[in-house]
């Protein structure tokens, strides 16, 4: 149990630190989003995703050790969570304050993770809107007012701008 315990502890310092790397990419990407600089954002996105990779291998780690513990403590997987554990290890003080030190050192990194991805969010979502409000007003501008004009079959005609958006001829 106590080699479960410490594989536990492991993984979950693992994820952890890479946690700690998503975030600390996170930060670094507000400030690509501010400067709209698209490449250093697609360099950015690529290595999030190599750290996802490898947090997905860690989790599944982590399901098997969960599983291997519930399985020594006669326990349901599905109920077991790290703070269970923590409650069992009662008598086991050193194990129980290790475990605990790790959880929420993972529970605060997440907390960082989450704030910053939130700000990154709302700063992408600004842009769209941006984006889609000047699209909205260059068409706009291009576009000829409602008029009731009406040909010989009493259809609305509306007047053609010869206007495009790239004027070649310039």
């Amino acid at each position: 149990m106590a080699s479960l315990i410490d594989e536990l502890i492991s993984v979950l310092g693992a994820e952890n630190e890479e946690y700690r790397e998503l975030t600390k990419i996170s930060s670094e990407k507000t400030t690509v989003i501010i400067r709209e600089d698209l490449d250093r954002l697609r360099e950015i996105t690529a290595k999030e995703q190599e750290h996802a990779g490898t947090l997905i291998n860690l989790e599944k780690k982590r399901e098997s050790v969960t599983a291997d513990i519930a399985l020594v403590l006669n326990q349901n997987p599905e109920d077991l969570t790290v703070k269970t554990i923590i409650n069992i290890l009662a008598g086991q003080k050193e194990v129980q304050a290790r475990l605990t030190q790790v959880h929420d050192d993972l529970r605060n990194t997440l907390k960082r993770f989450s704030m910053v991805n939130e700000i990154n969010k709302n700063l992408i979502k600004e842009s769209l809107e941006i984006i889609d409000f000047n699209l909205n007003f260059i068409k706009g501008m291009y576009q000829a007012p409602e008029v009731a004009n009406y040909s010989r079959d009493a259809m609305n005609v509306s007047p053609a701008l010869d206007l495009g958006v790239f004027d070649a001829k310039q």
